[in-house]
């Protein structure tokens, strides 16, 4: 007999907040590249908060993803991910791994555009990047 797709509330949690994280990461990404309130060199300092407060985002998808492995483990994310992606026997789970990445590299980008504004380009498009990851990965 296949496996029920089920709904959990973990799965709805790690739905939720893998699509807000995208859109808080797209909204930065526009600000640096479009400057929408003409804000100029003011807007980076702004934009680094954003990103060090966004850092502690993948965290949160990481304990949903982890929760809905441990407490929903036949729901459609689970049934669909790669065993290692949320399961290791020694070590962290890839998602953990990935989630830490991720986590390191906001904080990283948030100091070097504070002390270099000309990289506000390199910075919009590693966040693009970052969505495209989440998008191919996460989701």
């Amino acid at each position: 007999m296949p496996p029920t797709k089920v709904t959990s509330p973990w799965e709805k949690l790690y739905e939720l907040e893998c699509r807000k994280f995208k859109e808080d990461l797209a909204l930065q990404a526009y600000i640096l590249r479009e400057d929408p309130e003409k804000r100029g060199i003011e807007r980076i300092s702004h934009v680094c908060k954003e990103l060090r407060r966004l850092s502690e985002k993948p965290d949160v998808i990481k304990e949903a993803a982890l929760g809905m492995a441990e407490y929903s483990p036949r729901c459609a994310f689970v049934l669909k991910a790669p065993r290692k992606w949320l399961f290791s026997k020694s070590g962290d789970p890839d998602i953990a791994q990935a989630c830490t990445l991720m986590e390191c590299s906001l904080d990283r980008m948030a100091l070097e555009l504070r002390s270099d504004a000309l990289i506000t380009y390199a910075v919009a498009g590693h966040l693009r990047q970052m969505i495209e990851d989440i998008e191919k990965d996460f989701l």
